[in-house]
């Protein structure tokens, strides 16, 4: 009920199946421990081929990173979030707005709102979207409202930046929870983050550029589990079913504490 992560029957932190499989993998043959390229590892990228990415830190680095690669200086974000997001927006120098996102009186979505915000949202400015599981409310739009809102950002040329730590934990299917963004495999404190953009001959010469200037290299014994698992089809398998496992468990959770 509090902190963001998994945990076990009893309490405990719950090592996935598919890391650990990984990990025994990696003992058996042995782990290089090199810098990595800037773009990081190509196994791990190439999962979105026709995407430019970067590998970030994860959590709050991935909005960090993904700021400095627009030229807009204002973002809008939900009146209800995650309560780092203005702490991080503010920090960085942009002017944070905010749309109603929760209607307290009906504990449902504030679709109008939303919409109607959006809309007015300065010409090429930065939205913040929840791709899924939206924190802290949990509520999400319906696939109908998420092709009004990127009509919408089309309209406006709005940047969109998605918070999307929970993709495959909402549902217990990874690409249902990406349906918003169309592209979880993290451990909690090993989060590998990505950066995903449309690409441009420009692009990927820009990431290369920040990310050597803010973080030059990270470590890479993470971004390797992930790469394994994302690499192998019987590994990712395993990984497909250890979302099932967690999202199964949570959803069981959340319908005993409501019926008592």
């Amino acid at each position: 009920m509090g902190q963001s992560t998994y945990r076990g029957n009893y309490g405990l932190p719950w090592v996935l199946p598919s890391v650990q499989q990984a990990r025994r993998g990696f003992n058996e043959k042995g782990l290089v421990h090199e810098y990595l390229p800037i773009l990081r590892l190509k196994g791990l990228r190439e999962g979105a081929a026709r995407y430019c990415t970067l590998r970030e830190k994860g959590g709050a680095a991935d909005a960090d990173a993904a700021s400095d690669a627009v030229a807009a200086r204002k973002v809008y974000i939900p009146s209800t979030t995650w309560s780092n997001h203005r702490l991080l927006f503010s920090s960085l120098g942009f002017t944070v707005g905010q749309f109603n996102y929760y209607n307290n009186a009906t504990r449902s979505l504030n679709i109008d709102s939303y919409l109607a915000a959006l809309r007015s949202a300065d010409h090429g400015s930065v939205v913040l979207l929840h791709a899924c599981a939206h924190n802290p409310t949990s509520l999400d739009p319906y696939i109908e409202q998420w092709k009004q809102i990127w009509d919408i950002i089309k309209e406006r040329r709005l940047f969109p930046i998605f918070d999307a730590a929970y993709l495959g934990l909402n549902s217990g299917d990874y690409d249902k929870d990406a349906w918003a963004i169309r592209g979880r495999l993290t451990e909690p404190g090993e989060g590998v983050g990505r950066i995903i953009l449309q690409p441009t001959p420009f692009s990927q010469s820009v990431l290369e550029s920040l990310q050597r200037s803010e973080i030059s290299n990270l470590p890479a014994f993470r971004a390797k589990i992930a790469e394994a698992i994302m690499s192998d089809d019987m590994l990712k398998n395993v990984w497909l079913e250890d979302l099932k496992t967690m999202s199964g468990r949570i959803a069981e959770m959340r319908r005993a504490f409501s019926t008592g």
